[in-house]
This record gives C-alpha cells, structure tokens and sequence, in this order.
C-alpha cells in the first residue's frame, strides 16, 4: 500500500506503514490530513459531497483538510508539511478569496468545526489510555491485629500468595473510595513491599513492627475524575489533590483552545483568566504586550468545575469597589443612582432625580442668531 486516502464507501482512512514515512511528523500529518476528510462523512459534519476530480468541491475539501490538519498539528506540537498538492489548491483559491470573501469565513468554520472534533476525539483517546495505563491504589482493610495478621502469615509463608489475597479480600466491607486513603502507588511507606497483584487488587506487606497488611482496591482515573467532582478534595492525599489540579489544567487549555476566559467590567477594564497549577488558584490580571500583570488571585474551588469558578470570581470582581461604575467624572456626577438622597426629608428619595432632570431641560445653550 503506497497511498493515502480516505474512503467515503467504507468510512475508512488507508495508510501506507508507518516505516515507509520520512518520519514520524510526515505520517501523523498525513494521518491527520485524512482524519479532516473523515469528519465531513454523513452522519458527522455531513461535509463531503460527491464531487469529480479537480472540481471546485474538490479542491475545497482538499483546502479544509488541509488547514484542519495543520490546525490540530499545531495543537499537539507536530509540525506540518503542507503537500504538493495542497499548496497548488491553495494558491488556485488566492482569486477566490478576492472575489468573495464570504469563502473564507464558510471554509474557515468548516475548518474548525473539523479541527475540533479531531482534537476531542484525540483527548478521549489519550484519556482513556491514561486511565487504564496509570490506576490509583484506596486503602480498603489495614490488618494489624496479630489475630488477623496470623491468618495471612499462614499463607505468605507458604509462598500462596494466590490464597493470601483471597484471605485478604475478606475483609473488605465494600465502602467506595475513601480519598483521604486514595495513592498512585501502593507501595506508601519504608519497607512495604507489594507481595500480590491483579487486575483489581493490590496486597502491600510491611515486615516492620510485627508486620502488617494493607488491602488496595484499584480505581481508574476517571473513576476517581468522577469522585472529585462528586465530593471535591477536601479531606483527600497528596496524590488526589495534585490529580485534581491536573484534571483543572487540562479542562482550562480545552476552554482556551475554544476562548480564552476573560471579564469585561463595567468600569471598561478587560480582566483574563489564567489557572495557576503551582498554587492552585485562578489568577486574573491584563495584558499588554503579550505580557500578564496579575491583579488578583482566588483559590480553585475543586467542588465546582472551570465554570462555576469563574462565575465566582465574577462574582468577587463586580463587588469591588474599583471595578464599579463610578459614572461621568468629568463632570462629577458619580453614578445618581446610587447617590439619591431625599433633601427634602419628605419620605421621597426619586424627587431629587427628578429635580435634576427639570434643571437640566430648563437649561438652553446660547444660540448666536436664530
């Protein structure tokens, strides 16, 4: 297999090995410039049309997975060649682009209504590697007592370490996740040393002070994804807590990626968002120059997600003092509204706005002549 395609009949993307590349940027393009065209199949973003070989329709959907392509390349560091091909469509479409401007603005969405489904669909992927790849160990029976610890000796002395767990797992009571308990590894202290495990549990044994047993449940990480956002991080470990401030990092470069999170005050400031991983806080400022110049910083509140977060800083900003509208200064008239009184102390505080406003179509501007 020398070419690459995709097949609109079999929804099927056809690739030569991946040794027969120039390297491995060169096949994930290609890889990727295939992927576009499959986003526009029936039933996806209903894109591609049947269309002959060198048609307009032709060479605009080579245009789409063209810049959709280098699009999520750019998102995952790969660097992206355009084809041959590609750059002569490109240049083929410069008049067009001159002559109706309204092409630009239908093939960019296509562009990134494709780049974007492409780059979820990779995310999920990669989540779900991850997930399965790295699984947290919770701490579900901590056998000490020399009864207990009697039992399971019986069995790690004879080298049964098949009917060790299975003795162990008696002891589980079967309450969920406890976070506070929840690690990376099940090895967590000086010599513990793990003598048994499978695809559920972990058996961890310490020899020191009498020796001791603790029992490990495996948990995914989206399973314990779903725990944080169902009880935060509160009482949890160390490791719980730092997956958690990777889980906001990851939702906040999603939202960048779309938008970058920013607030217009009413005073005319333009606030942006930045979620600070080191201290675990949404850090708002503005930009000049490209450069960020802090103003404030609130903690991350792990029992809401990136949006509820930023609802509350909204919150926080409008009820300071500097970002209130302070109205027309120059003529020192500071927001009326806020600053009625009743001068008359006959009980009626809107009189005096009303008193205002006769004043002011009293007032007539000298007119030279007529």
């Amino acid at each position: 297999q020398d070419s690459a395609y995709y097949s609109i009949a079999k929804d099927a993307i056809v690739l030569p090995e991946k040794s027969q590349f120039i390297n491995g940027e060169s096949f994930y393009g290609t890889l990727l410039h295939e992927m576009t065209h499959s986003t526009g199949a029936e039933g996806r973003l209903d894109r591609i049309k049947p269309a002959a070989f060198g048609s307009k329709e032709y060479a605009r959907e080579e245009l789409v997975a063209e810049l959709g392509s280098a699009l999520v390349a750019s998102q995952y560091g790969i660097t992206k060649t355009i084809k041959e091909d590609s750059a002569q469509y490109l240049g083929s479409w410069l008049h067009v682009l001159k002559e109706s401007p309204e092409f630009l603005k239908t093939t960019l969405f296509d562009v990134k209504k494709a780049s974007s489904m492409i780059a979820q669909r990779i995310d999920a992927v990669a989540e779900k590697i991850e997930a399965k790849a790295r699984p947290f160990y919770c701490s579900v029976a901590f056998l000490q007592s020399q009864d207990d610890t009697a039992r399971l000796d019986a069995f790690k002395d004879k080298g049964d370490f098949e009917g060790l767990l299975n003795e162990a797992t008696e002891y589980y009571d079967g309450n969920g996740m406890d976070e506070m308990y929840t690690y990376r590894y099940p090895a967590q202290h000086t010599h513990d040393n793990v003598l048994i495990e499978n695809e559920k549990w972990a058996l961890v044994y310490n020899g020191s002070v009498g020796g001791t047993y603790d029992l490990m449940l495996k948990y995914s990480e989206e399973e314990v994804r779903d725990h944080i956002r169902r009880y935060g991080i509160g009482r949890a470990s160390e490791d719980v807590k730092n997956f958690a401030k990777d889980m906001v990092a990851k939702e906040y470069l999603s939202t960048v990626k779309v938008r970058s999170p920013k607030f217009e005050m009413p005073t005319g400031d333009i606030l942006c968002a930045y979620y600070n991983r080191l201290s675990d806080t949404l850090d708002i400022g503005t930009v000049v120059n490209g450069k960020f110049t802090e103003r404030h910083s609130f903690a991350y509140d792990h029992d809401k997600d990136l949006t509820g977060n930023l609802q509350n800083v909204r919150t926080a900003l409008e009820a300071m003092p500097e970002y209130q509208y302070r109205g027309d200064v120059a003529g020192e008239r500071v927001n009326p509204q806020i600053d009625l009184m009743d001068a008359d102390n006959d009980g009626n505080t809107q009189e005096v706005a009303h008193e205002e406003r006769e004043q002011e179509d009293e007032y007539v501007p000298y007119r030279r002549g007529r």
